[in-house]
């Protein structure tokens, strides 16, 4: 039974490894038509090919280092027994990708799984904190994951981890809506807030005679 589960783990990983290549590939191939088109433009036609090919080296290059990936995984006697993916998108598209998008890259968390024979021990909890350490280290102030609408396990796991609720999917998504879930990593000091309370724990009152603030003197 571990070695089944570990086996489709591995599987969908490599299938999930498979689909992001490809989507990454296409969204530069995209890209560099466009940029061949205005060089196009600008050259009235005639583009050296020696120079296209600097772009797509130039693109390739490019957002290979500006993208962040990690795969994680739980190990017990060698065997791999919970796994979960970190990489940058846009949780907040309306599309996937490779359809365009204005929103901006988060970090983002998914294809959180644990072998069935590994579950409610902690491991996906401890995968979760993994990924937050990391998105604190790559200087991240949010990470972002959808959930299954019909998951309440795992919304349940979520929840206690401090992700709040963002949205959901349209309802053109059928049966297979989820929900954007997200959590602050690093939380912004709120020093007016406190500012604020600890002026209003002080009494006083204005003098009458003359308007001055008296403060009450409290042993």
């Amino acid at each position: 039974m571990a070695n089944t589960s570990e086996k489709s783990l591995q599987g969908f990983m490599r299938k999930k490894q498979q689909a992001t290549q490809e989507a990454h590939a296409q969204r530069a191939e995209q890209e560099v038509e466009r940029l061949r088109a205005e060089l196009n433009q600008v050259s009235g036609g005639s583009i050296v090919r020696q120079t296209y090919k600097k772009i797509a080296r130039s693109l390739t290059s490019r957002t290979g280092r500006s993208r962040r990936f990690m795969c994680l995984v739980a190990e017990e006697s060698g065997g791999i027994v919970g796994t979960v993916t970190l990489t940058s998108a846009t949780p907040e598209a309306l599309l996937p990708a490779p359809f365009p998008t204005s929103k901006p890259q988060r970090m983002y968390l998914s294809s959180l799984a644990v072998a069935d024979t590994h579950r409610r021990q902690g491991i996906a909890s401890a995968l979760l904190k993994s990924c937050e350490s990391l998105g604190k280290r790559w200087q991240q102030d949010t990470l972002w994951l959808h959930v299954d609408c019909s998951n309440p396990a795992a919304q349940s796991l979520y929840a206690r981890a401090l992700y709040d609720t963002i949205g959901q999917d349209p309802f053109w998504f059928g049966p297979f809506r989820r929900l954007l879930l997200r959590k602050m990593l690093l939380q912004p000091p709120s020093k007016i807030s406190g500012k604020t309370s600890a002026a209003r724990s002080i009494g006083g009152s204005k003098r009458l005679s003359d308007g001055v603030f008296v403060w009450d003197k409290r042993e």
